[in-house]
């Protein structure tokens, strides 16, 4: 090294200077991947454990204000955990299912039976509340509303009720303008009185739903299957928006300008 000339030093030196530089910026890098692990860590946990006191919140029936405190609560960690987005939707419609649970009309009422014994419980409304204003993603689960009692129930503009499966519940004389049913299931669903103005019920399948008196204006039907739907009259398909595809019960004729 002494017979270096001092230019091939003043390499050898810069070469040693860069080599440290780069094992400081390794350790660097290296330091920052573990504290954002961490962070990500501690992130995912705090998630779990607002998840875990929300569920426990909702399930305290007898205080209906923890139980509204843990829908909202569940609302927030959907939004801000994508990892935890399904699992809350999930428990969302559980609780509403278990909490307006339907057992069918008794046999002496008729479909349009609407004014007595009706649930009405705040937590269900805003559980519903928070399903319909969600964003949907295409990877959310379906939601399971079925044999629900959710008559009379009135929502804003625009509920998301996409890939919904609402099979034996009441949704009679229930207010859902413009709201989103696309990908929806609805056997034998009652529809009675229901007003869907404007609503968009594409690539929807109606087995055995009573459509009795169904307001259908403006609405959107296109590829819907209602071949064995019930109830539903020529004057509400004719105020239709659009229904191309769709499928409609035997005797209904289909307009093809639609």
């Amino acid at each position: 090294m002494d017979d270096l000339s001092p230019g091939a030093g003043a390499a050898v030196n810069g070469f040693r200077t860069g080599i440290a530089a780069l094992g400081v910026g390794a350790a660097a890098l290296v330091s920052l991947y573990f504290a954002h692990r961490t962070y990500e860590l501690g992130k995912s946990a705090q998630f779990t454990d607002r998840f875990s006191k929300a569920v426990e919140m909702l399930s305290a029936n007898e205080e209906p204000t923890m139980a509204l405190g843990g829908i909202y609560a569940l609302e927030r960690v959907m939004k801000d955990s994508p990892y935890d987005r399904s699992a809350v939707i999930e428990v969302l419609a559980a609780h509403i299912r278990r909490r307006s649970s339907f057992g069918g009309l008794s046999a002496n009422a008729s479909p349009s039976y609407t004014e007595r014994n009706i649930c009405r419980a705040e937590d269900v409304a805003a559980a519903l509340t928070v399903l319909a204003r969600r964003e949907f993603r295409g990877d959310d689960p379906q939601v399971d509303l079925s044999r629900c009692d959710l008559r009379r129930f009135s929502f804003s503009r625009g509920a998301n009720f996409r890939n919904t499966d609402f099979s034996e519940s009441h949704l009679g004389n229930c207010y859902l303008p413009e709201a989103n049913f696309s990908g929806s299931y609805f056997r034998g669903t009652l529809l009675t009185w229901a007003r869907v103005e404007g609503a968009d019920l594409s690539d929807c399948a109606f087995p055995e739903a009573d459509m009795t008196a169904i307001n259908l204006a403006g609405a959107k039907l296109d590829g819907s299957n209602l071949m064995a739907a019930n109830g539903l009259r020529q004057g509400a398909i004719d105020q239709v928006r659009s229904a191309k595809g769709a499928v409609w019960p035997d005797g209904v004729p289909q307009d093809e300008d639609k």
